[in-house]
């Protein structure tokens, strides 16, 4: 039934959707593949490109490509004006079709605007899951650098200790060094989210006092353990590990980019590079996930 209803939304945009009055746009909207969207997706740096989901919520829910706004098609006449003119825009939905007919109305006000063919079936890349709400609990918009940072790295810590515990709940030798290898990652990471600390507090005189102020419990994403673990199939093989890995991350990226849209100044700024920094981890993962297949 909500699959009906999402087709039935589509046509009744098609039938009530009217292009803005004025001359026609001189920049149709363009298409673009699965795989050429992901090398601009990962050629961009976070807050660059609009990534623009026009399902359902609930289709959102499910999965989305990570730091995606939702914005229903039924709802992007009298929303449109929540797209920035000059933000270059990459639409996608289901199959492409509705995104197709999403392209075709923004484009007559957005000179860069590009529709993923194939929707969100043909990607094959890292997504989030989650209401558009899913973990902004930890943060309002008003945070400076040095709170975000250490509820940053809080997630990294607690992430860390999660594959930890993993770790030692399996008898599985491969699965174990695995997770403990995980588990090491995430100290780099803390790593990493100190030295952005210390930009801003360069009298710091050592991780310590970024751990003391790091008083959260959540995991990267913002998610639980339960939730995590409850989303994906018991692992039972080093790539299954990795792909829940690769899962986790793809959240973290994805609130870090919701969050960062709700910011102001600074703190807007340290929400997109720590975006950017889960990218990169993406991209770690990935790697290590073609030598297992080898």
């Amino acid at each position: 039934m909500r699959k009906l209803n999402a087709l039935l939304e589509y046509f009744r945009f098609l039938l009530t959707a009217k292009a803005p009055g004025g001359p026609m746009n001189s920049h149709p909207p363009k298409d673009i593949d699965a795989a050429s969207a992901k090398a601009l997706l990962a050629k961009e740096r976070p807050g660059g490109l609009l990534v623009l989901d026009v399902r359902q919520p609930w289709e959102y829910e499910e999965f989305h490509l990570p730091g995606a706004k939702l914005l229903p098609l039924g709802e992007l006449e009298e929303r449109r004006a929540e797209i920035p003119d000059d933000a270059p825009v990459l639409v996608y939905c289901h199959s492409g079709r509705r995104s197709a007919a999403a392209a075709s109305l923004l484009a007559h006000a957005h000179p860069d605007v590009t529709n993923l063919l194939g929707g969100i079936m043909a990607w094959t890349g890292a997504t989030a899951v989650g209401a558009p709400e899913t973990g902004m609990r930890h943060l309002s918009g008003d945070e400076s650098p040095e709170r975000i940072l250490a509820l940053a790295y809080s997630m990294e810590r607690e992430l860390g200790l999660f594959y930890q515990r993993l770790a030692g709940e399996f008898t599985d030798q491969g699965l174990k060094e695995l997770f403990n290898r995980l588990a090491g990652f995430e100290d780099k990471h803390k790593l990493v989210v100190y030295h952005l600390y210390k930009s801003y507090r360069p009298e710091s005189r050592g991780i310590e006092d970024l751990e003391a102020l790091a008083v959260d419990k959540a995991l990267e994403g913002g998610r639980d353990a339960q939730d995590i673990l409850a989303d994906r199939k018991q692992p039972v093989a080093p790539r299954d590990a990795l792909d829940m890995a690769m899962g986790i991350e793809a959240q973290a990226m994805d609130l870090y980019m919701r969050f960062a849209a709700n910011a102001q100044g600074e703190g807007r700024q340290t929400l997109l590079d720590l975006a950017n920094e889960e990218r990169g981890h993406l991209k770690a993962l990935a790697t290590l996930m073609d030598r297992q297949a080898k």
